[in-house]
């Protein structure tokens, strides 16, 4: 586990512990201050979106904010159009692969981080990664 986190914070992304909880009394959502301008921040989004629906930046900056307030499906969502429309940005494929781990999706991080290091051959966090995956799948 300290590897995985390891990783995360490396490759740029920081997830709480805690955000891996899920709270069973949805009734009771109490909702925060902070967690009410990240909502406010996805329906701005939202109509941008509406105005640009090929502008990747919009998706990934959505993504963000999904999966700050725990929506990962979302997030991959979001992130995985960022890709589409921008497939050469390292950034979101990073922020995918972050998600991608949480919901224990290895396949697909794995073919992330392979496209990470065809972007940059240098990036090394992107080998540790792969290696990582390759170990847990028993893939090497």
């Amino acid at each position: 586990m300290a590897l995985f986190f390891y990783l995360m914070v490396f490759s740029g992304m920081v997830v709480l512990i805690s955000r891996l909880v899920e709270v069973s009394d949805e009734k009771s959502e109490d909702i925060s201050p902070y967690n009410r301008k990240l909502k406010k921040f996805i329906n701005a989004c939202d109509e941008q979106i509406q105005q640009n629906p090929y502008d990747a930046h919009l998706y990934f900056q959505r993504g963000k904010v999904k999966c700050d307030l725990c929506d990962f499906r979302g997030a991959l969502d979001d992130y995985t159009r960022a890709i589409e429309l921008n497939p050469d940005d390292g950034d979101v494929y990073r922020a995918r692969i972050s998600v991608l781990q949480l919901v224990e999706e290895s396949g697909t991080a794995l073919a992330d981080y392979t496209r990470l290091i065809e972007l940059n051959y240098k990036d090394s966090a992107a080998y540790l990664g792969r290696a990582v995956i390759e170990e847990e799948l028993n893939d090497y």
